[in-house]
């Protein structure tokens, strides 16, 4: 009996390479809305096990959403997973059509699962929420350039365009409020996520938009999504340091000042940060076990639907 293939899609600023999963040709689609309802058209036909693509700076953003709402199976996957794959394969050449090829293998030797497609509301805040990162560190590196201007001229340029960005940021984040607000399941969860000490509106909101998993997952998975995962380094007698490493660069360094104002203020993770460093633990190792700890918390509380309330056997 056949089984239901693998569709693999090499994603362009411009075109989409399209390789199934049994075929030996690919063919190309534009990276266009028509483009789009195209692949979407022939895709319902076959009824894929699962679609695979990498992520592409964005430019699979408008495909997924198509295939997502015509209900086809898809998963993104990180592109440094799957140049490790190839290089484990022996594939060292690289061209539209070979990476369209080996999304599929990747994704028939890996048992890749399908993606749960996010809301609406969920893609619109993600979005805002990416612009207004953007807007933050173009604002960082005008200030930067404000401690090194010296001429008069420069320096109200750059106050200029310090004051322009500032108010683009208040104006998303008024905006990010705003949609929070009239979506009941966005609001019910900032309020649950605020509940918990040393998560404030600003680390909600980079919760909410980075990690929609957030209650729907296992505290390993999750972990491992922020990148807070401690990997091994060990071969033969040699134990190398443990390190973490990739993840969602945003919602750690969130959960990292959050941890900050948490290990002062919450008298769970104050407790269980002071018993690391008592056993010998650095602080930053200890800092990264109590982002461990605080997902693990705010993953059970949104999985209730219950707000934080502070266990009577926790030390101050």
């Amino acid at each position: 009996m056949q089984h239901a293939p693998i569709i693999g899609i090499d994603v362009a600023k411009d075109q989409l390479e399209v390789a199934i999963e049994g075929q030996p040709r690919t063919h190309q689609v534009a990276n266009e809305l028509s483009g789009h309802r195209q692949l979407v058209r022939q895709l319902t036909a076959l009824q894929p096990a699962l679609i695979v693509l990498e992520a592409s700076g964005g430019y699979e953003q408008a495909v997924m959403d198509c295939c997502w709402t015509a209900q086809l199976p898809l998963v993104r996957v990180n592109a440094g997973r799957v140049r490790r794959f190839a290089q484990a394969c022996g594939q060292r050449a690289k061209t539209d059509t070979i990476d369209a090829q080996l999304l599929v293998r990747f994704g028939r030797a890996m048992e890749l699962e399908a993606q749960r497609p996010p809301r609406p509301e969920q893609r619109e805040l993600a979005q805002l929420q990416a612009r207004r990162e953007e807007l933050v560190r173009l604002r960082v590196a005008e200030q930067n350039r404000r401690q090194q201007a010296t001429h008069p001229t420069a320096q109200a340029s750059i106050e200029r365009v310090i004051a322009m960005l500032t108010a683009e940021v208040h104006a998303l984040e008024a905006q990010l409020d705003a949609l929070i607000a009239a979506d009941p399941v966005l609001r019910q969860h900032t309020v649950i996520l605020q509940s918990v000490p040393g998560i404030g509106r600003g680390t909600a909101r980079v919760l909410l938009a980075g990690l929609p998993e957030l209650g729907q997952a296992s505290p390993q998975a999750l972990a491992a999504l922020v990148g807070v995962v401690p990997y091994n380094h060990d071969s033969g007698r040699r134990r190398g340091k443990r390190v973490i490493g990739g993840g969602r660069a945003a919602v750690r360094r969130g959960l990292y000042l959050a941890v900050w104002t948490a290990k002062r203020h919450n008298p769970v993770i104050r407790a269980f940060y002071r018993r690391l460093v008592a056993a010998g633990k650095p602080p930053r190792v200890a800092e990264v076990a109590c982002i461990h700890k605080l997902v693990g918390i705010l993953n059970a509380l949104l999985r209730d639907g219950v707000p934080w309330e502070a266990p009577a056997t926790a030390s101050t």
